[in-house]
């Protein structure tokens, strides 16, 4: 969606060491953006004659991390900022106003990637894909009802707030409407958060029906924009960038260390039914007593990284309504629904029809 003077450098980046330890407890050590992310941010505040550099310092945020596609930010801190911008800039849309100016390079890689692909179907699954190197808790899916698409979005266990919902979904209209249809208005856009004073904005950027206090936040489009051609589609740029994003998820994968290598084995093993230590032991190329043994020295084991996987993807398959108890407890491998019933009372305190009406 995207100055610092070099005697302030140092005094922002001892700000920034601290910040970001509060930051990091704020968000349980597992929720970051790519810092490539705020430069619609950073773009927001120079229009808005907002003092740039004091913004940064504030936030003990370094401008340069921007351009490197490496640099990770908690998500805490990101939305700290967006509020912080809205209050300086008086704007109550904040989050609709950075996410209508969104650039490729405000997504890294993942933005360059769908900006090659052939048709919206391909931007889809390349954004599914790869969209964990722009947010490690962005869980994306799609299904097709009839003649209509639902994109629903969340962040897996972490509620987002007001302004970070209406970035997000202004950002994928906007981009959709870059790369192909420049004229593309939803059926639908669905948020979970009540109506705000200003859904005028609303209806100008979106140009649909809109819904709030909703079970999920998504986007329904038209069955035929899967079909949509991407104007920017270059088949040799986009081979060279899927290599490359396929680099980058990898070295992303080896700084989360062993656990996320097992969370994400153990998520696309859960529905074959096929999520034991054996299956993932083999799948991360090592033997079973090996890997016990590597998440014993990262103070876990593999029974509570099921659970902890399983927890967080009920989750967020509960916020999505039209997905049924009986195919959530499919895809979280349970040999059928009263086991998967037991297991989240155990977890949350209530059934998955109480948690999925309270949320």
């Amino acid at each position: 969606m995207f100055i610092v003077t070099e005697c302030a450098e140092e005094s922002i980046l001892t700000i920034g060491k601290a910040r970001q330890a509060d930051w990091q407890q704020t968000t349980d050590g597992r929720g970051s953006l790519s810092c490539a992310y705020v430069r619609g941010l950073a773009e927001y505040l120079e229009q808005s004659g907002i003092d740039v550099a004091d913004f940064w310092q504030h936030f003990g945020f370094d401008p340069a991390s921007m351009d490197d596609q490496t640099q990770r930010l908690p998500i805490a801190q990101y939305d700290a900022m967006l509020s912080e911008a809205g209050k300086r800039a008086k704007d109550a849309a904040v989050g609709l106003h950075v996410g209508e100016h969104i650039k490729p390079g405000q997504y890294g890689v993942l933005g360059y990637v769908v900006m090659s692909c052939k048709t919206g179907r391909e931007v889809f699954e390349r954004h599914m894909r790869y969209e964990n190197l722009v947010s490690d808790r962005a869980v994306s899916t799609y299904h097709i009802e009839d003649d209509r698409v639902r994109l629903t979005w969340s962040m897996n266990g972490v509620k987002p707030s007001r302004a970070m919902a209406e970035e997000n979904v202004a950002s994928w209209i906007t981009y959709a409407r870059w790369i192909g249809a420049k004229q593309l208005s939803p059926i639908q856009v669905r948020f979970c958060h009540s109506e705000p004073p200003y859904v005028e904005e609303y209806q100008r950027l979106f140009d649909c029906s809109l819904a709030f206090d909703c079970e999920c936040t998504e986007v329904i489009f038209p069955l035929d924009y899967l079909d949509m051609p991407v104007v920017q589609h270059d088949p040799v740029m986009l081979d060279m960038m899927d290599a490359y994003a396929e680099r980058l998820l990898s070295e992303f994968g080896q700084r989360e260390g062993v656990l996320g290598d097992v969370r994400r084995h153990l998520t696309e093993l859960l529905p074959k039914g096929e999520a034991t230590l054996e299956a993932v032991a083999s799948e991360m190329a090592c033997s079973p007593r090996t890997l016990q043994r590597r998440l014993s020295e990262a103070d876990s084991n593999f029974q509570s990284v099921l659970d902890d996987t399983r927890k967080d993807l009920a989750q967020h398959y509960i916020g999505q309504p039209f997905i049924d108890p009986i195919e959530i407890a499919f895809l979280l491998g349970f040999a059928d629904q009263s086991t998967f019933y037991r297991a989240f009372k155990r977890w949350m305190g209530m059934t998955p029809g109480q948690y999925r009406e309270r949320n």
